[in-house]
């Protein structure tokens, strides 16, 4: 996404480099103007892996996801609004979905 972004200026960097990972983060909380957006932990579920097929952990491995708010009601309520989701899934190449965060899910 972020190399998307800044082709001229990141265009040589591999997607795949977690060095881009905290400025993506950074970008997309100055760009929409919101510090709930965040990176979490998450088991990947098949929707995921068949919204993205060039994901390529297997289903139920934990990865590293662009979490939109935080679990907790009062974020839930300011949460992003369907125009500005619209304009991240523009950014980011695909659809959000419902992810399972990791952290909760022990002794499942």
């Amino acid at each position: 996404m972020l190399i998307n972004c800044f082709p001229e200026h990141l265009g040589h960097r591999d997607p795949m480099n977690n060095t881009l990972l905290y400025p993506a983060l950074m970008f997309l909380r100055k760009h929409f103007r919101r510090r709930d957006i965040s990176v979490a932990s998450a088991i990947l579920p098949q929707r995921a892996k068949d919204l993205n097929p060039e994901i390529e952990d297997e289903v139920g491995e934990v990865v590293l996801i662009v979490a939109l708010f935080q679990l907790e009601e009062e974020e839930y309520l300011n949460r992003m609004t369907q125009a500005q989701v619209d304009e991240l899934e523009e950014l980011m190449g695909t659809k959000p979905t419902w992810w399972r965060i990791a952290h909760l899910m022990t002794g499942l």
